[in-house]
């Protein structure tokens, strides 16, 4: 177990770089990368093998995290090492560790602070890894979210594209103050042309193509209510163009109590894409591999919607993981039932609680995790979940549970 962890948790190489010094397969600090508007720093993970004019993605950490956080915790690195991108994974130096998405600077084009330090993290990496500058795009949790909209209102002719966890509409965090409690609990309520007239605003002599979007957002949330994610959708459809009619609705996608709706152009191009997680709060769950292949970064540019998980390690296709959260774990079990067994670590490889079921019939079902502490709630921290089908070491899968 601890060897996987620690492949998971890879060393941190910190030091002044130079252009293409950085290893493959490596996670590095960029100390000078130029046109710097503020402290924050620059992590870059080359995937083991750059193709030539890779892909750029800006992976944002939420409130209290950190570069390393969502790094450790999330798999867009294991993703990269897949299909072939970069990863940018900028990291806030605020106190209490949120980005700026409330000034002024922030939220205008060039203006500088947060999101203009961020945009130059991008230009280094065109730069200097010859990256494909048609291929940019951003994801974020929570802050990171609320920073993915920021980017993409203000920067639309860097971002192609992004995908928000949890977040809220661009502007919606304005004023004098990092935290806006009108916002974060939902009272902040627009029309579609005056959401949309907040980003237009951002870039007003821009006449370019937008980004497209894709939002998540857990109806139960109490960190940064879910009004906001309506309130998204309306000013999205309006920056692009398009209906705030759904084109499509899909129930249990992309996985088991989530709503699936899509917002497409004339040409069938799916513009804005939002997931409801119904009953989850504010940690929701983060699934990378959908976000890659809205944002095109995938192969194919699709993802296996029930992708099978225990057949990757041991050939067992009647078992399959749709959903890990924060108190419980979706399986869904096909021919003929199975002995499930889900031990969740903490990095240092410590232990936390262990789940069996003796057997599992056919069909879908919802494991809860015991309480934990805090509430009756884990804290905010990086843990690893290990899973066994039938005795078989299925996946060790990393990831956070979140303050805000």
């Amino acid at each position: 177990m601890q060897n996987s962890i620690n492949a998971f948790l890879r060393c941190v190489s910190i030091g002044i770089l130079v252009a293409g010094s950085v290893s493959a397969g490596t996670y590095t600090e960029i100390t000078d990368f130029s046109d710097r508007s503020e402290t924050i720093k620059m992590f870059l993970y080359l995937p083991d093998n750059v193709p030539e004019n890779p892909p750029v993605l800006v992976a944002l950490h939420w409130c209290s995290g950190s570069a390393g956080a969502i790094y450790s915790a999330n798999t867009f690195n294991l993703l990269a090492d897949r299909y072939g991108f970069i990863v940018i994974y900028p990291d806030a130096n605020s106190s209490d560790g949120c980005w700026d998405v409330h000034s002024e600077e922030v939220l205008t084009h060039d203006g500088g602070g947060d999101s203009r330090g961020i945009v130059a993290m991008v230009k280094y990496v065109l730069k200097n890894y010859h990256a494909d500058s048609t291929r940019v795009f951003a994801s974020g949790i929570s802050s990171g979210a609320m920073m993915t909209n920021v980017l993409l209102g203000a920067y639309p002719d860097v971002f192609k594209a992004g995908a928000a966890f949890a977040g809220v509409p661009f502007g919606c965090f304005a004023g004098p103050d990092r935290w806006n409690g009108e916002c974060s609990q939902g009272n902040l309520i627009k029309t579609a042309q005056e959401w949309g007239d907040l980003v237009r605003a951002a870039f007003p002599e821009y006449n370019g193509p937008r980004p497209r979007i894709q939002l998540w957002h857990g109806d139960l949330d109490d960190g940064l209510h879910y009004n906001n994610f309506g309130e998204e959708i309306k000013q999205w459809t309006n920056v692009l163009g398009i209906s705030q009619t759904p084109t499509s609705t899909e129930e249990n996608m992309p996985s088991s109590d989530m709503t699936r709706t899509r917002y497409t152009n004339s040409s069938g191009v799916v513009m804005v894409e939002g997931i409801v997680e119904h009953g989850m709060g504010h940690s929701l769950t983060v699934m990378p591999e959908h976000a890659i292949a809205f944002l095109g970064l995938d192969d194919t540019g699709k993802v296996d919607m029930k992708r099978t998980i225990a057949g990757e390690k041991n050939g067992n296709e009647n078992v399959r993981i749709s959903g890990i959260n924060n108190g419980f774990i979706d399986v869904l079990v096909f021919s003929h039932a199975v002995q499930f067994k889900c031990d969740l670590y903490r990095p240092d490889g410590k232990k936390v609680l262990s789940v069996t079921r003796k057997s599992i019939s056919p069909g879908e079902s919802r494991i809860s995790w015991p309480r934990g502490e805090n509430e009756h709630r884990w804290p905010p921290g990086i843990y690893i979940v290990s899973v066994a089908v039938n005795g078989i070491a299925v996946r060790e899968i990393p990831f956070a549970i979140y303050s805000r």
